[in-house]
């Protein structure tokens, strides 16, 4: 969660709002078997880089954890949190890691918000740990292009539970994807696009249900369901990353696991031979299809990565992963290493997953030649990172 370590009486305390080096007096929230959790109430010797949060809800909110510390040491700290998990659980030497590529926009570059409307019809944000929503007037980790359909959403009349907030940082598109059991009237919001879901179902408001993004020169449609990452400009930097670890080449042939709406792919397609694009959300996929329209050497498989894999035969080179949070599932690093793929590029948003991952492709012969972290979430203590594993 972010937390500070620290000892008591022979039992770890996770303790929010410290910083490591610091002493501080906490005020003890949860006792459990293993551990403690508590919360600063009075810091007695401040760290350097401790500072004041600038946003007036970082208390309250559960959206940001290390606003009170200063962003040079946010970096340093996440690269000590990979370099200790991929040591502690993938058996990983820590120079192997290295340090992490910093945002450039370390406030204003959320391209995505998922707000909630409070009892007094504000929008707002979950407290941390918890299903209370603290209303908010502007969230400074959000894009700016937000803000407008922020503010119009928290004085809309038509009922909803939750909304999704997005931009194209770079093309200025927004799309607004309401969530709720009664279908909103039909409206006008200061956005580009507006829709309804319901269970699984996507219905459109105002325009089409999707926005466009632009990535290296590249333009790519997203969809209300689609995954894209969250910090336009950073995605970019990882994008470059993964390619030069990748070292695309004429004569390969790449699997782009858990594809989304085809960023790796489109980024090596006029280097390789052919990419096999692997998604489970038929949203994403379909975006794919269009963003893929003008490549001939493209093509996807919907459905779970395990699953589509399970019938490839033929001869791969290379791999690209990025799964969500939980990781590989493990027949997927199996049937990479049945098909003798030699370099793998995994693209993490987890570290101990991450760990547990290379740990599983280091048994089934793989060794990690290059980590990098890249920092897509600042002011939290999420990390992206990039690792290259040859055969």
């Amino acid at each position: 969660m972010g937390d500070a370590i620290a000892r008591h009486e022979g039992q770890v305390v996770f303790v929010r709002g410290g910083i490591p080096g610091e002493r501080v007096r906490a005020q003890v929230t949860k006792r459990l078997a293993r551990f403690l959790r508590a919360t600063v109430v009075e810091v007695l010797e401040s760290s350097p880089h401790r500072r004041t949060p600038p946003c007036p809800y970082a208390e309250a909110c559960g959206g940001c954890q290390w606003q009170h510390i200063a962003y040079p040491a946010q970096a340093v700290l996440k690269t000590k949190i990979v370099e200790e998990t991929l040591g502690r659980i993938g058996g990983l030497d820590a120079p192997l890691v290295s340090s992490i590529l910093p945002a450039t926009a370390p406030l204003g570059y959320r391209n995505h918000l998922q707000a909630r409307r409070a009892g007094t019809g504000r929008l707002g944000l979950l407290a941390r740990e918890s299903h209370r929503v603290v209303p908010i007037d502007r969230c400074l980790l959000a894009h700016p292009l937000l803000q407008a359909p922020w503010e119009a959403l928290g004085e809309a009349g038509f009922p909803f539970q939750r909304a999704s907030l997005r931009v194209g940082a770079n093309t200025g598109e927004s799309l607004v994807l309401l969530k709720g059991s009664r279908r909103p009237p039909a409206t006008k919001l200061p956005v580009d696009a507006c829709a309804w879901m319901q269970g699984d179902t996507v219905r459109p408001i105002q325009g089409d249900p999707w926005y466009h993004e632009e990535l290296l020169g590249r333009r790519y449609r997203v969809s209300a369901g689609s995954f894209f990452q969250v910090h336009t400009a950073q995605a970019e930097t990882l994008v470059r990353v993964a390619l030069e670890m990748l070292a695309p080449s004429p004569t390969d042939r790449v699997l782009d696991i858990y594809s989304g709406v085809g960023v790796f792919a489109l980024s090596m397609a006029d280097q390789v031979s052919e990419v096999l694009g692997i998604e489970s959300e038929g949203s994403a996929v379909a975006d794919a299809r269009v963003n893929a329209a003008d490549q001939t050497n493209l093509r996807w498989l919907q459905g779970p990565a395990e699953e589509a894999l399970a019938g490839l035969s033929g001869r791969w080179t290379k791999a690209v992963l990025d799964p969500p949070r939980a990781g590989c599932a493990e027949p997927v690093l199996q049937t990479l290493s049945a098909l003798e793929v030699e370099r793998i590029v995994y693209v993490s948003c987890e570290p101990s997953t991450l760990a547990r991952d290379i740990a599983r492709l280091a048994a089934l012969g793989y060794a990690v030649e290059r980590v990098q972290p890249v920092d897509m979430f600042p002011q939290t203590y999420h990390v992206e990172t990039v690792t290259l594993l040859t055969r």
